[in-house]
């Protein structure tokens, strides 16, 4: 799946309602990207069926019919939050 997300700086990302800041990834110093769909949509897994390269979801392994595509957001999402995807390397804390 490719991604589009949006360039955006820091006095942007302030700007932006709470609910809108879970969809921001932090990229460098002063560099945030903003999610869009499809991207947005792409939930995190500490056991993930893909990994993102060159702005798109790759797939790691089969993915069946139904089943949710995830990621490891890793340490880039700007809003830490806690991790209820119940693998057996679940980091429960992900920031």
């Amino acid at each position: 799946m490719k991604w589009h997300p949006k360039n955006i700086k820091k006095s942007d990302v302030e700007k932006l309602p709470d609910s809108q800041k879970h969809y921001v990834d932090k990229v460098g110093k002063g560099e945030y990207l903003l999610m869009r769909s499809p991207e947005k949509f792409v939930n995190h897994s500490c056991n993930p069926n893909t990994k993102m390269k060159n702005h798109c979801d790759v797939a790691v392994r089969y993915i069946r019919k139904g089943e949710e595509i995830t990621t490891n957001y890793g340490k880039s999402n700007l809003i830490p939050f806690k991790c209820k995807c119940g693998s057996k390397n679940c980091k429960k804390t992900i920031k």
